[in-house]
């Protein structure tokens, strides 16, 4: 399945050298944003100097500028969605409230680290009106979500797409507000209202037989 930041791409990278290259480029760039906190103070220049290579072996990847930021600003939400995945994987043995809890925690933890990062990267997805594909990143993830609790016996719901979408884009509301919220609850109290209503909302509606 394609990268959400491929589409910014001139040229997909095919070798392992290309694709550190372009790797390095990103992280780069998603590094100078985050610092920087106004995406127009980060210069191609800089970026090609940060990742190490030519500013000609960037202009081979990106066709400008805004390419560059969109695919950065993108990446960042690919790495989120491969470390969502990686913990459904390591959850799904789990008892379902203990699965939860790693996923909640996992998520809390992930935006919770980084306040000043996040806040740029969502200036910058508003900016360039990447908000659609955000919301289709995070939809994956419902879906890779859902083919999880359709293998679980535990789980107990009329509509597994639904409740699986709900759940995911419920989590990354309470994630998306923490960025910016000064004074929220109790970072324990959010968690455990969290892992509560997602326990409840997963068992307490039996599929019709």
């Amino acid at each position: 399945m394609a990268s959400f930041y491929e589409r910014f791409l001139k040229k997909k990278p095919k070798q392992s050298r290309s694709r550190a290259a372009v790797d390095a480029i990103l992280t780069a760039a998603l590094d100078r944003i985050s610092r920087i906190g106004e995406p127009d103070g980060v210069s191609v220049q800089d970026v090609a100097e940060r990742a190490g290579v030519g500013i000609g072996s960037l202009y081979d990847y990106f066709n400008n500028r805004g390419d560059l930021l969109a695919a950065a600003t993108m990446k960042a939400a690919q790495d989120n969605l491969d470390t969502f995945d990686a913990l459904l994987a390591d959850s799904e043995a789990l008892p379902l409230r203990a699965a939860i809890e790693r996923v909640v925690d996992g998520v809390l933890e992930i935006y919770g680290a980084e306040r000043d990062r996040y806040q740029s990267v969502l200036r910058l997805t508003m900016r360039l009106d990447l908000v659609p594909t955000l919301a289709t990143s995070q939809s994956r993830f419902a879906a890779s979500l859902a083919d999880l609790l359709r293998r679980r016996p535990d789980v107990h719901v009329a509509d597994v797409d639904a409740t699986a979408w709900v759940v995911t884009h419920s989590m990354m509301g309470i994630a998306h507000t923490l960025i910016w919220e000064p004074a929220p609850p109790p970072r324990a109290a959010i968690r455990e209202a969290a892992v509560a209503a997602f326990t409840a909302a997963l068992t307490a509606h039996h599929a019709p037989t």
